[in-house]
């Protein structure tokens, strides 16, 4: 009877869902219990044959129970019940997400075995780069480790100053023209060598310079840390002692207690900043077994996504396309449409580099605003508000002036008709085509406790078509910038309206009005209709 009237659903939807919780419990219980056993194996020096065996079997293991909770997953959020009391809608929308980064760590995790389990060794350059210091890949690049992995073991991680680098460069190199001009720097090194916004192009030039000056090569990828991302990590594991230096650090004092070991009395060629750095990783290692591991992975994510941690790797294409889907491996990312070729791609990238040697970005906060007017004949017009605050107290180091090489690569045809600063036109502006884009670049300082606003106005050269066209944004994030309030503002004529679109904005007769944070790369679709 219940059946016949349609109310056994509900019933059987209860019990389907307890019996899958229940196993869903157990599975993840599982998990952590096979997780803290790796994180042992994994960091144990000579391992024997039995020990490789079983890291081998945990793997199996370990991707068997990601897939397992996967299903489970998926199962619990068909049989969620009570419409009308809870809101589904969300937790279902939760649940995917948490189903995708499940399916991205198993993607990870099988990678890292591929890597761990290989005879011969694998080398991984990890930069550390301090972000308080922005420059167009991330930070000033202060440090980096060389990581190497054989045979069941992370055999070694060796962190190196970048002076150990640049004291050894033997001819000159010419630097990038603003480095020169506005920083006055005479001679291209590694420590200035991110300077494009690409991850991959600056982790090609850091291999030239290590070729050319330590003599180290043949590397498979390579990872950036910002100072965030070290913040993020170390909050997984709450207070470590570093008994070399008789300190106690944690995620909030860690760039303190950096800066005041590495900027008392440094000269390029000391030790303290590499001895530092290798006594916080020597004591991350030895604490792994305390921490929480769901925390760690949270915050390791949270890094990925925010573009706070790259990573790219050489010589596997399908981990290299997984990590450019997922955004994390700080790619300038190609323009092109994802509904089809019925599209009009724009595209907006800003980045910045500070050329003032202090560390004023710790101080300075960003907010964009993208107004966008569509006239009756369907052609497109930006205007990009930047409002930089700088809360720096005074001007004295290490907070200070921000004296910033400003650039933006915009679609390559576009027209630029003026660009200001506080509204007064700015005439000294670099202009010139790099691959699919216009690069506009130029120099502007925004003085403590001050705000500078910087507009730029400009046209695309194709407009939208008549009837049903997509049209698709792609806003990307500097790596290692702070999050940013965004608003997005389009103003349409009462020709075109609106159908569909990829967020939820406020939609109030002819404008567009949706307000967000840029805390990562991020892509807008809206589908126009054109009478």
């Amino acid at each position: 009877l219940y059946h016949l009237l349609g109310l056994g659903l509900l019933p059987d939807n209860i019990l389907e869902l307890n019996k899958n919780a229940i196993e869903l419990i157990n599975k993840i219980n599982n998990l952590k219990t096979n997780l803290k056993i790796v994180q042992k194996l994994i960091f144990l020096k000579n391992k024997t044959n039995d020990e490789k065996n079983d890291l081998k079997i945990r793997f199996d293991k370990l991707t068997n129970d990601l897939e397992s909770i996967n299903n489970y997953l998926m199962i619990v959020n068909q049989k969620i019940p009570f419409e009308n009391f809870l809101d589904t809608n969300k937790i279902r929308a939760q649940i995917l997400e948490v189903s995708d980064q499940l399916e991205k760590i198993k993607k990870i995790s099988q990678y890292f075995f591929k890597i761990i389990s290989q005879p011969k060794p694998q080398r991984y350059l990890v930069f550390f780069v301090n972000n308080r210091e922005i420059r167009p890949g991330g930070g000033f690049l202060g440090s980096f480790a060389i990581l190497e992995i054989k045979d069941y073991q992370i055999e070694e991680i060796k962190v190196y100053d970048v002076y150990d680098a640049d004291g050894q460069l033997t001819f000159h190199i010419e630097p990038p023209r603003p480095l020169a001009k506005y920083l006055g720097v005479n001679h291209f090194f590694l420590r200035d060598s991110n300077f494009s916004p690409d991850f991959i192009e600056n982790y090609q030039k850091a291999i030239f310079f290590l070729e050319k000056t330590l003599k180290i090569a043949d590397f498979q990828g390579g990872i950036l840390l910002t100072t965030n991302a070290i913040e993020n990590i170390l909050s997984a594991f709450g207070n470590l002692y570093l008994p070399d230096f008789k300190e106690t650090i944690n995620s909030s004092n860690f760039y303190i207690k950096t800066q005041h070991q590495v900027e008392n009395n440094f000269f390029p060629g000391s030790t303290q900043k590499k001895s530092f750095l290798s006594s916080t990783i020597r004591q991350l290692i030895l604490n792994l077994e305390n921490v929480s591991f769901e925390k760690l992975i949270f915050n390791l994510k949270k890094s990925l996504e925010e573009k706070q941690m790259v990573i790219y790797i050489e010589n596997d294409q399908e981990m290299l396309n997984f990590l450019n889907r997922s955004f994390w491996s700080g790619r300038v990312v190609k323009p092109q449409c994802l509904t089809g070729n019925n599209c009009l791609l724009d595209y907006l990238f800003p980045f910045d580099a500070n050329v003032g040697a202090n560390k004023a970005n710790f101080f300075v906060n960003r907010y964009y605003n993208l107004k966008t007017i569509i006239d009756s004949e369907g052609k497109i017009n930006h205007s990009l508000s930047i409002q930089y605050k700088n809360l720096s107290p005074s001007k004295i180091f290490p907070t200070g002036n921000f004296r910033n090489y400003f650039q933006i690569l915009l679609p390559k045809d576009v027209i630029i008709k003026n660009i200001l600063k506080n509204g007064v036109i700015i005439d000294e502006i670099d202009q010139k085509g790099v691959n699919d884009f216009k690069l506009i670049g130029f120099f502007f300082e925004v003085l403590p406790k001050k705000t500078v606003e910087i507009k730029i106005n400009y046209q695309l050269k194709n407009k939208l078509n008549k009837n049903r066209q997509f049209y698709q944004l792609i806003f990307q994030k500097q790596i290692g910038s702070s999050n940013s309030d965004l608003i997005l503002d389009y103003i349409l004529p009462k020709n075109i309206t609106s159908i569909n679109q990829n967020f939820s904005p406020l939609v109030k007769n002819n404008q567009i009005l949706y307000n967000t944070t840029l805390s990562t790369d991020k892509i807008f679709i809206i589908e126009f209709n054109k009478n």
